[in-house]
Parts: structure tokens; C-alpha cells; sequence
């Protein structure tokens, strides 16, 4: 993995914290990377070998620059939402001996007690608390060897994203971690009728609030994911 490859991921979110820091009201913003190529593709192999990770993508070295307590909260101007996220170092998360308790809720179906305790946060939303987490799932023999899925949890419920960590990222930074942009990539029922009609407002007055704040950019695509769960 070529330095400059890390350090374009890097900038990635360090464009995305000048933005919001020029056109949003920021309430925090945590900055912090590992730069160290070197010890990037030390850990890399060690987490191959050691932890079984035969077929996890050659990107990875790129992800863990991103390090631990690397996030931010921030609000729109005129009442717009606004978003938040913390990520936890993946080098941390890729351990199968150890998962996330209550994640889930008491009383849960045995099968998804089993589920969630192959979750482990990348994820959350530590100032708003509002018990919602992006998550990968590890699977033995599945995850690893295997590069592990990712799965979104909203009080207890569980959303499988279709996509991986890579994916994830860049889908954090599309939608610049308005709240609940996770459900924009979730297969879920967001119309008027639905249980999760609630989520509908909150991503139609975010990505508002994008547009209002960015009116440069083009935020048509997010727009198109909102309405195609109607």
C-alpha cells in the first residue's frame, strides 16, 4: 500500500471537517490518524496471520490510519438536523473472543441473541446516545478468513447494510454522517405507513440541511436512495 493512498483517505475526512467547520455550527470535531506506513503494514500482516484474516482486502492498510477516537458532531444552521459519528479503530474491532454486550435488549429471540454477539462496533453516536451503532459481523470460518460484513443497529434492531468497512467509509463521507444516513443503504420501508416513517423526516431534513449548507454539490443521489423507500 503506497503512502499516498493512505494519506488521500486521510485528507478525505480532513476536507470533511473544513467543510463542516466553514458551514455548520460544529459542536466537536476529534482528529486523529496513524500516518506511520510502516506500522500500517506491520499490522496488517499481523491481523492475516495471527488473526486469520487471509482474504482481508490490501485497503485495510489504508483504514487503519484511521484511529481510534476520530469523529465528529455538528448541527445545520435553521434547524436543518445535522450528524454525528465516532469511529473505533478496526484493528480493535477484527477480535472474535470479545463482542459488544447490550447491543441488544432484554427478552431478544435466541437467534438474534446469537447474531449480536458477532457484532462488534466501528460506529456510534457517543454524544447523542442514541443507541445506534454501525457494526461489522464476525463469523468463525466465515469472518475470518473472510473480510466481515457490516450491519447497522437501531435500538436493539439489527439492518444488514450490504456492504463492507470500505463502503461504510465512503458512504459516511457521501452523506457527511447526517443522523440515520445508514438507513439510506438498509432494505427497509420508510413510507408513511411504516413503522419507520419517523426515519423518512429525519433524512428528508438532513439532506436539506446538506443542500443548504453545500449548495455547490450535488446531493441528488442521496435524494434518490430516500425516495425509493417510500
Amino acid at each position: 500500500m503506497k503512502k499516498e493512498e493512505i494519506l488521500s483517505l486521510v485528507s478525505k475526512f480532513k476536507l470533511l471537517f473544513e467543510s463542516l467547520r466553514q458551514k455548520t455550527d460544529v459542536d466537536e470535531i476529534r482528529e486523529k490518524f496513524e500516518l506511520d506506513t510502516n506500522g500500517l503494514t506491520r499490522i496488517y500482516e499481523r491481523i492475516k496471520t495471527s488473526s486469520g484474516y487471509k482474504n482481508l482486502p490490501l485497503e485495510y492498510q489504508s483504514y487503519f490510519a484511521l484511529d481510534d477516537d476520530l469523529g465528529c458532531k455538528y448541527f445545520f444552521h435553521n434547524d436543518l438536523g445535522g450528524g454525528e459519528f465516532s469511529l473505533k479503530w478496526i484493528y480493535l474491532t477484527l477480535n472474535l473472543d470479545d463482542y459488544d454486550e447490550g447491543l441488544g435488549y432484554e427478552g431478544q429471540p435466541e437467534e438474534e441473541v446469537k447474531l449480536f454477539k458477532t457484532f462488534r462496533v466501528i460506529d456510534s453516536h457517543p454524544d447523542a446516545g442514541d443507541n445506534k451503532w454501525g457494526v461489522i459481523s464476525l463469523v468463525e470460518g466465515i469472518s475470518p478468513p473472510n473480510e466481515p460484513p457490516v450491519y447497522f443497529v437501531d435500538r436493539g434492531r439489527a439492518f444488514n447494510m450490504d456492504m463492507f468497512y470500505g463502503d461504510y467509509i465512503d458512504a459516511l463521507l457521501a452523506t457527511y454522517a447526517i443522523y440515520d444516513w445508514q438507513y439510506l443503504y438498509c432494505d427497509v420501508d420508510l413510507s408513511e405507513e411504516s413503522e419507520f416513517s419517523y426515519v423518512y423526516n429525519s433524512l428528508d431534513k438532513g439532506i436539506k440541511g446538506l443542500e443548504d449548507a453545500f449548495p455547490e454539490k450535488d446531493f441528488s443521489k442521496l435524494r434518490d436512495l430516500l425516495e425509493s423507500k417510500r
